[in-house]
């Protein structure tokens, strides 16, 4: 194995850790959603490790960038690297968000009965099988996960269409429409960010980016 070989398993690491703290994250959030108990505190999401990781990545790759003439596969790798981190790291975030938003909510009588749950689980295993592509070097479970993102956008807007009506009819709080929608709305967007690291991770298999061949 030469040197950047080294250097791209030493980053393949990193990068390893870093999707599994979001991972993590992410399941602790919805946890709480589903298993919401007032009796237990609830800490925060450990972002501060995720940002850490990011940097880390980015700080490796850049110095790699600087030092190294790269072939094109090895640049696209490196590329691809620093812009999959970005999505990780907003992937972190909005565990973040959801947590927030899942303990306004509390135990709010009626969370499953609007299809929220089924969504959060599937939007979750859209999160882990990304990750999942990148690990197993696999662009077809990739294309996979990307494929899914339009049932997130359907299921989104017929879930705020049926808060709409619930709230319309005084069958559930204003604030429990408003603190779902936000929860249905991050949700959403885990689920296009666990797209774009599926786009990042064909990019670094085949150099196409969204249908284009970039490198």
């Amino acid at each position: 194995m030469n040197q950047i070989d080294e250097e791209i398993t030493s980053l393949d690491d990193v990068v390893r850790k870093m999707a599994g703290q979001v991972e993590a994250n992410l399941k602790y959030s919805s946890s709480v959603y589903l298993n919401y108990n007032p009796k237990v505190y609830y800490p925060e999401v450990d972002d501060a490790k995720v940002n850490a990781f990011e940097r880390e990545v980015e700080a490796r790759c850049l110095r790699t960038l600087l030092k190294e003439r790269l072939f094109a596969s090895d640049m696209r790798k490196v590329t691809g690297l620093l812009y999959m981190v970005q999505d990780l790291e907003r992937l972190g975030d909005h565990a973040q968000d959801l947590l927030e938003f899942s303990l306004k909510l509390k135990d709010g009588t009626g969370k499953d009965n609007f299809g929220v749950v089924d969504l959060m689980g599937y939007v979750i295993k859209m999160v882990t099988d990304s990750v999942s592509s990148y690990i197993s070097r696999d662009a077809k479970a990739a294309k996979e996960v990307i494929d899914r993102d339009d049932y997130v956008d359907k299921e989104y807007l017929e879930i705020i269409s049926r808060l709409i009506k619930a709230d319309k009819e005084k069958s559930i709080s204003s604030e429990f429409a408003i603190y779902t929608t936000l929860v249905v709305k991050y949700l959403e967007r885990i689920a296009d960010h666990a797209t774009n690291v599926a786009e990042w991770v064909i990019y670094i298999l085949t150099g196409f980016y969204k249908d284009a061949q970039i490198v």
